[in-house]
């Protein structure tokens, strides 16, 4: 709030202060309440006495002694402590948390009934939503490099981030809207196109995020219940290093008819519903503009490195689910890339590849990451389409890029684009194998004289024998190891349980993962030794996890061969018995695939495990499994990547019967590859018990992690 913005004698600005009044006042005592509770801070005093000074002025200018008189007060308390910076003494602590009891709490601020303000009652994650579970505090630099997982939900309704974009130079697009679905659907097209943007659910948080964000242009509902978009518009063009900022308004009538002009003082107008290409040509073109970039300079926005994009499917390998989960890898292919690079020039086809690129983006699905390898050719990662399904896919998207991408393409020039698909049920042992493998299989076809979408079946037919040696000594050896994820309650309990994850360390330095360890080690006849050595280290963890007073419990998959093994059972009874462990602690983990092949001997199993108390997990659990799964004593399912796909109401409508049938046979809900604060916050309202993923925290060696914090 500007020195600028306190004009008593502008009635325009009187209402616009007094508007945004009550939530500034809202978030100054949750600051300072959060400061007293905390530990005490240098820069959070810093900033906190500018703010409380700034609307001690406010209030004062408008008449509000009530409100004045409090601020005042703290901003005097704090003023001392600010030259020069100092920590505050337990006497000084005391009196500036009375003097923060002392503001208007949220409640009275709502009944003063400012026009348009909405004060976020109880208590909240600081991007908006119920605090569901912590991340450890080294959340953000310990998986930036995998950070915006596939379901792209950097976009929280109070302030959400995107630092995806890999140039220095991506446009920087700040998006304002009070719809949580268009604010996720407006944010991933433009980060799809290579843009950074800021997506923001609460209209005047906006005020505050410019600094931080500095944006080269704001997109913003045009009408929103907080504050109305052209209200905004104002507040923002007051101050000085954002008055030239683009603004552009997504907007309808208060009826639902498109509006019919944009508002006075704006960049433009995109009318609702606002379809991809369009949306990233105008932010494109307004941005450029600004910049004041010329006509040569008019390409589309760089997309995002290769790498990025591959250490995200490389995140999603190492999970154990891998070769059983929907998506794959896409390699879009320039045809005769060469004699057409000899033929129109470099910078011609760099042009050409741009425009494809940011069709390609604008096209994907809503959590898709597009990028371009160092050849030239466009890398697509979907995360959620079905095995079958990709194929088509790809071939949709192959159509619109010759229809659009090269329709300014020299006349005399044929281009096409053939395209790799490496689905991850190809088994792929890396990410680089599974982009080599769609490269391959797009080089292959060319040999033959045919142009398409070529699949890719099997990736890992030429990886085994290898793997089965360094498996086998291992066995023999070391260089096994487990890894242990938290699987956290969305209810409050405080227990201790982790997944365990397999890993096997080769002598070349490289880690494999359990995707990749488990089927080698099927079809080597290893399975059975690998599940052994998995049980027996997981019983010996928990056993000393006990002797030192910690109560654990720890999921363990085993596989078809174990189910099948009639002495499987009395082994694990003997593990137990051996590290004096109790029952409870150990969850058998089964896979619902593994169930449906053998279904007699799962109950003969499961049966066994019942009698000697140890609970037992389905993991893959939705519809199709749910008929096989109720004849099992279960303990806990976890949901399969195609039970918690949909994000439209009859799939949420569906996904709740599941649980609701669930938990009618006293089984506990697990969703795993909860990689985003807007994924838990779904799943809480679904009624699951408990969430997995990075969202939460990494797999790592250590089983540690702050439950009693994740429950509060």
């Amino acid at each position: 709030m500007p020195a600028r913005d306190l004009d008593p004698h502008d009635p325009n600005r009187q209402r616009l202060l007094r508007m945004q009044l009550p939530q500034r006042l809202a978030w100054l005592r949750e600051r300072g309440e959060r400061l007293c509770a905390g530990s005490w801070d240098i820069n959070a005093i810093v900033v906190l006495r500018a703010d409380a000074a700034l609307l001690a002025a406010g209030c004062a200018a408008l008449g509000e002694d009530a409100w004045a008189r409090p601020v005042g007060a703290l901003d005097a308390a704090l003023a001392p402590l600010t030259a020069p910076p100092q920590l505050p003494d337990q006497a000084t602590a005391t009196r500036i948390a009375a003097l923060v009891a002392e503001l208007p709490a949220p409640s009275a601020l709502q009944r003063a009934g400012a026009a348009g303000a909405v004060v976020v009652e109880g208590p909240t994650h600081e991007d908006g939503f119920p605090l569901l579970v912590a991340p450890p505090p080294d959340y953000a630099e310990r998986f930036a490099a995998a950070a915006a997982t596939p379901s792209g939900a950097d976009t929280a309704p109070a302030a959400s981030v995107d630092d995806d974009a890999s140039a220095d130079d991506a446009y920087r697009v700040m998006i304002v809207a009070t719809d949580r679905a268009e604010l996720e659907s407006t944010a991933a097209v433009l980060r799809r196109a290579g843009m950074r943007t800021h997506a923001i659910g609460r209209p005047l948080a906006a005020l505050d995020e410019l600094e931080r964000f500095r944006p080269e242009l704001i997109l913003m509902d045009r009408y929103m219940p907080e504050c109305d978009g052209v209200d905004l518009r104002a507040l923002i063009r007051q101050r000085d290093a954002f008055a030239a900022v683009p603004v552009v308004f997504l907007g309808e009538e208060a009826g639902g008819a498109p509006a019919a002009a944009p508002p006075s003082d704006t960049d433009g107008l995109l009318a609702k519903p606002v379809h991809a290409d369009d949306l990233v040509m105008v932010v494109g073109e307004r941005v450029r503009r600004a910049r004041g970039e010329s006509g040569a300079d008019r390409a589309a926005p760089a997309l995002p490195a290769a790498d990025a994009l591959l250490q995200q499917v490389a995140a999603c390998l190492v999970r154990g689910d891998a070769r059983t989960r929907d998506g794959g890898l896409l390699r879009f292919e320039l045809d005769a890339a060469a004699d057409l690079r000899a033929r129109l020039g470099a910078p011609r086809i760099a042009a050409l590849l741009a425009r494809a690129g940011a069709l390609l983006a604008a096209h994907a699905g809503p959590h898709d990451r597009v990028a371009q390898a160092p050849d030239g050719a466009l890398l697509l990662f979907d995360a959620d389409c079905e095995p079958a399904l990709l194929e088509s896919y790809a071939l949709r998207l192959r159509e619109r890029l010759v229809l659009e991408a090269l329709a300014d393409a020299p006349p005399d020039a044929t281009i096409g684009f053939d395209v790799g698909v490496c689905p991850f049920v190809a088994g792929a042992a890396s990410a680089d194998a599974m982009h080599d493998a769609a490269r391959d299989a797009i080089r292959a076809a060319a040999a033959d004289g045919r142009h398409g979408v070529f699949v890719v079946r099997d990736a890992a037919t030429n990886a085994d024998a290898e793997l089965v040696e360094r498996i086998r000594d291992a066995l023999d050896g070391g260089g096994l190891r487990l890894l242990f994820q938290p699987i956290v309650s969305l209810r409050g309990e405080e227990d201790e349980q982790f997944q365990a994850l397999l890993r096997l360390e080769a002598g070349d330095g490289r880690v494999h993962s359990a995707a990749e360890v488990v089927p080698a080690a099927e079809r080597g006849g290893l399975i059975g030794a690998i599940d052994r050595w998995v049980v027996e280290h997981c019983v010996e963890r928990i056993g000393a996890r006990a002797r030192h007073g910690r109560t654990t419990r720890l999921f363990v998959n085993q596989s078809l061969t174990s189910l099948r093994d009639a002495e499987a059972p009395a082994r694990l009874a003997a593990a137990l018995a051996r590290h004096g462990v109790a029952a409870a602690a150990v969850s058998i983990e089964l896979r619902a695939a593994d169930v449906a092949a053998a279904p007699a001997e799962a109950a003969r199993y499961a049966d066994a495990l019942r009698a000697l108390g140890v609970p037992l997990t389905l993991s893959g659990f939705d519809e199709e499994s749910d008929a096989a799964a109720s004849a099992l004593p279960l303990a806990f399912v976890k949901l399969s990547p195609r039970a918690l796909q949909g994000d439209d109401e009859p799939s949420r409508d569906a996904l709740r019967a599941l649980v609701a049938r669930a938990h009618e046979r006293g089984w506990r809900v697990v969703a795993p590859r909860v990689e985003d604060v807007r994924g838990a916050s779904a799943l809480w309202k679904l009624d699951i018990d408990f969430v997995q993923g990075n969202f939460v925290q990494a797999a790592d060696r250590e089983l540690a992690f702050d439950f009693r914090a994740s429950a509060t």
